[in-house]
């Protein structure tokens, strides 16, 4: 299956509750509330301004511990808030992993509601805040910021899946993925997200007012975070706009298209499968990337 994962582990309320009165007491009787499960990690509201972030997956376990180690130092330099833990749990009550307590923000995922032309600036100078020279002790993500030849079977074969469910893919989506495809990454690695979509940007009041799940920051090649665009901005004049300010060289767009024809795909097909959302994030960010992409533009 190409969908969401299953859970490695069952996350039952009760659990989330035992952990936090066990290891933090004080926080023990606020309200506790469950409001997202993602691919990895399980979301609850705690109380009125706090959340707590607590790995499904055996895989997502290393994924809390870079946050842990390193989102301190983001929330320091970065321009726009993200979840550096307030609290750290560790492994207990029969849960093998440690998870967080995390800030609540206020506000709606990107993907449901639109950003103002303000927002254009303000993220721009957010990727150019994060997108500095990455340290040899960052971590490496395999999957996320190298070549993307790693991914082209995958690719292939969630094509694949989509032509047999009657989605035709963009002849100019396949260009450019091939154009990008040929393209080395640079040698010098900058500091990523990772996993920067609509989904993980909140926005209020048509600004935005954080960047979660970090759980894959990592160094590498800043196209990837960069194919993002066509997931924030709905008006190709907002797109343009961005380029502008970010003022990357024309080899890192082409690679950051081919990066938002891998994700475009990826999400549309495994949301499919299992997860509506998914699915039109994934269609809607085809659609927009192939607009630009088309030769009247």
């Amino acid at each position: 299956m190409h969908g969401k994962p299953e859970s490695d582990i069952e996350i039952t309320d009760a659990l989330v509750r035992q952990l936090i009165q066990e290891q933090h007491p004080d926080l023990g009787d606020e309200a506790l509330t469950p409001v997202a499960s993602g691919w990895d990690s399980e979301i609850y509201r705690l109380g009125e301004s706090l959340a707590v972030r607590i790995p499904r997956r055996e895989i997502a376990a290393g994924l809390i511990r870079n946050e842990q180690r390193w989102l301190p130092e983001f929330a320091e330099r970065l321009p726009i808030d993200v979840p550096a833990p307030v609290r750290i749990g560790e492994p207990g009550c029969g849960f093998p992993w440690h998870w967080s307590i995390i800030p609540w923000f206020p506000g709606r995922c990107a993907d449901e509601v639109a950003l103002d032309k303000a927002a254009v600036g303000q993220f721009a100078g957010f990727i150019e805040r994060l997108h500095v020279p990455a340290p040899a002790s960052a971590p490496l993500n395999p999957v996320r910021g190298g070549s993307l030849s790693v991914h082209l079977e995958r690719l292939q074969q969630r094509m694949a899946n989509l032509a047999s469910a009657g989605v035709r893919i963009a002849p100019e989506l396949l260009k450019a993925w091939q154009d990008g495809l040929g393209m080395r990454p640079p040698e010098d690695k900058h500091w990523l997200h990772g996993d920067l979509h609509a989904q993980n940007v909140i926005v209020e009041d048509g600004l935005i007012r954080a960047v979660i799940d970090w759980g894959d920051l990592c160094a590498g090649d800043r196209a990837a975070d960069l194919a993002c665009v066509w997931s924030l901005f709905a008006q190709p004049s907002d797109r343009r706009r961005f380029w502008d300010q970010v003022g990357v060289d024309d080899a890192t767009q082409r690679r950051s298209t081919a990066w938002a024809v891998y994700f475009g795909v990826v999400l549309l097909d495994a949301g499919l499968t299992n997860s509506p959302r998914h699915a039109e994030q994934g269609r809607i960010l085809l659609e927009r990337l192939a607009y630009d992409l088309r030769p009247s533009r």
